[in-house]
C-alpha cells in the first residue's frame, strides 16, 4: 500500500514538470538570411530591429553574421515587426510576423541597393 504522503510528493513533481514545461513553450524564435537584392550574396552586419505592432522598440536587436544569417530567440508568442539597415541599402520593415510558441519562423530579406546608378554614356 502505498502512503498518502508519497502520492502528494509523486503528484507534486508532475504538476512543477508541466509548469516548468509549459512556460519554455510560451516562446518561439525568427531567423533567416539577409542578402543583396542584385547579386544575391549575404550581407555582414546588418542591424536588425524588433517592434511590436504599435512600433515601440522592443528591445531585442541582433546583427547579421558573415553569411546574412541571423537569429532571434526567446520571443514571447505574438505579431512583431522588423527593421533591416544597412549602410549603402534602403531601409526595411517587415511588418505583420508571427511568431509562435516553441517554433521557428523563417523569414528571408533582399535588400535593395541605396546607391545612386550610373549611366553609360
Amino acid at each position: 500500500m502505498i502512503h498518502l504522503p508519497k502520492i502528494n510528493e509523486i503528484l507534486f513533481s508532475l504538476v512543477l514538470m508541466l509548469a516548468c514545461a509549459s512556460t519554455h513553450a510560451q516562446t518561439g524564435e525568427i531567423r533567416g538570411r539577409v542578402t543583396d537584392q542584385k547579386t544575391a550574396l549575404g550581407l555582414t552586419g546588418v542591424s536588425i530591429t524588433m517592434s511590436d505592432s504599435t512600433g515601440h522598440a522592443i528591445g531585442h536587436k541582433t546583427y547579421t553574421d558573415e553569411y546574412g544569417n541571423y537569429i532571434l530567440q526567446k520571443l514571447t508568442a505574438g505579431n512583431y515587426d522588423l527593421g533591416f539597415d544597412y549602410k549603402g541599402f534602403y531601409k526595411k520593415i517587415i511588418k505583420g510576423i508571427i511568431v509562435s510558441p516553441d517554433k521557428a519562423t523563417f523569414l528571408n530579406v533582399e535588400l535593395e541597393s541605396s546607391e545612386k546608378k550610373q549611366k553609360a554614356y
